[in-house]
């Protein structure tokens, strides 16, 4: 069994990247309750060069959030202002998956949705966050529609015809968790799409290759 409670060394960070990568819900669970500070370990998860360990480290991260704030909403708090921070590009440590990472956080402490979510919208527009940006909206809205309000579905349905599939393909992700209307002309022209993209299959845990067409099939009816 590796050692979980060193947090820094580079033999604690390899034991728990094995963690995330055989996705061992039971030892991730034991390690978030005996590590000193694991918001930092899977915070540097988030820079890995594998799809998967960064995106099980962003829903660790989300476990991690819920765990803290039973008691101290206050330092999960200090991690969404950080996050937000690392989408500055002045901030010095620049993250392309911070967006998702307060998605996920978010979610699992909805207590701070009606505060910081709103703070969320405006980088739909904002490289390279605006796929980032859809998912984590998407993971809010699955428990709180309400607040991502009209303007919002504005510029994701504006984004179905965006030349990057990436970016028309999370749109389609997050119009459907916020059950929003579809236009018909634009509807017709996706379900023809058959380019592929690589999203995170939350339901499955992993990377999942999937078309255009696919994900727009779920307005079909």
């Amino acid at each position: 069994m590796p050692e979980f409670k060193t947090s820094g060394t580079t033999h604690g960070k390899a034991a728990i990247k094995k963690l995330l990568i055989s996705d061992d819900g039971t030892a991730i669970w034991r390690w978030l309750n005996e590590a000193h500070n694991p918001a930092r370990v899977l915070i540097s998860f988030l820079f890995d060069e594998l799809p998967i360990v960064r995106w099980r480290a962003v829903e660790t991260l989300g476990v991690a959030g819920e765990q803290i704030a039973e008691s101290n909403i206050e330092s999960v708090r200090r991690l969404v202002r950080r996050f937000f921070w690392m989408l500055n590009d002045e901030s010095g440590n620049f993250c392309h998956m911070a967006p998702q990472a307060l998605g996920e956080i978010l979610r699992n402490v909805p207590q701070l949705i009606d505060e910081y979510a709103p703070m969320l919208p405006p980088f739909l527009i904002e490289e390279p966050f605006e796929a980032g940006t859809r998912i984590a909206i998407s993971r809010i809205a699955e428990i709180r529609k309400d607040v991502f309000p009209q303007p919002t579905i504005k510029k994701l349905v504006q984004t179905l015809n965006d030349p990057d599939p990436t970016i028309r393909g999370t749109s389609i992700i997050a119009l459907k968790a916020l059950e929003a209307a579809f236009p018909e002309d634009k509807l017709k022209k996706l379900l023809d799409d058959k380019t592929s993209i690589e999203i995170y299959d939350f339901t499955a845990g992993s990377m999942a290759q999937v078309t255009i067409a696919q994900l727009t099939g779920i307005f079909k009816g």
